[in-house]
């Protein structure tokens, strides 16, 4: 699983997930908060298809932390104001930059996680498709 995969589990999954898991690591490592949970705004920055230029879309809301594992720094970032997430996704990526042994059994869970929401957004996209028009074949109906 990439970091990626692992980030939006966390993130888009239960929340009780990332809290969870979280919690192992601070029960288990020595954890120092570098940066407490703080509000912040980055520029979404999008390619425009066309003409294959940047255009910057706006600025979004974020909570930002940083913590240490066993000396070991791990960074949480998320969309809008969450600053228990945050903490928990930096002491995990701590977790995980430190090769913690934790990480090992994490795996199993993380991975049903990413399954759930990989199907969830198959059933989404089913539905969004099945509203979907073709312009094709109205011009076969045409004289």
């Amino acid at each position: 699983m990439t970091r990626r995969q692992r980030t939006e589990t966390l993130v888009r999954g239960p929340s009780s997930l990332a809290a969870q898991l979280a919690a192992q690591v601070r029960s288990y490592h020595k954890v120092q908060i570098i940066q407490a949970p703080e509000e912040g705004m980055v520029m979404t920055t999008i390619r425009e298809s066309a003409r294959e230029s940047l255009f910057h879309l706006g600025e979004v809301l974020v909570t930002e932390a940083r913590v240490t594992v066993d000396g070991i720094l791990g960074l949480g970032l998320v969309r809008q104001s969450d600053p228990e997430l945050a903490l928990d996704l930096a002491c995990i990526d701590a977790a995980y930059n430190a090769h913690s042994p934790l990480v090992e059994a994490w795996e199993d869970p993380l991975q049903a996680g990413w399954q759930a929401l990989q199907d969830h957004d198959l059933r989404t996209f089913a539905q969004v498709l099945a509203t979907k028009v073709t312009f094709d074949s109205m011009d076969r109906m045409l004289p």
